[in-house]
């Protein structure tokens, strides 16, 4: 998964970013712990302003988001 989103970030920062901005992949491991997840995921938006949180590869911590 994050082979693809590195290629695919170099892709689109070649072409100028979105709306002219570059893209900047943070990577964390959050050790397929939903606790852990949640919490990188709220630090990530609440504290380094992040926009967008995605890549999860674990159901358990994906799930996260649903209670």
């Amino acid at each position: 998964m994050i082979g693809g989103a590195r290629v695919f970030l170099a892709d689109i920062n070649q072409v100028g970013g979105v709306l002219g901005r570059k893209i900047e992949l943070v990577e964390r491991d959050d050790r397929a712990k939903p606790d852990v997840g949640a919490a990188m995921a709220k630090e990530m938006i609440e504290k380094e302003h992040a926009v967008a949180v995605v890549g999860f590869g674990n159901t358990g911590v994906d799930l996260w988001r649903l209670n």
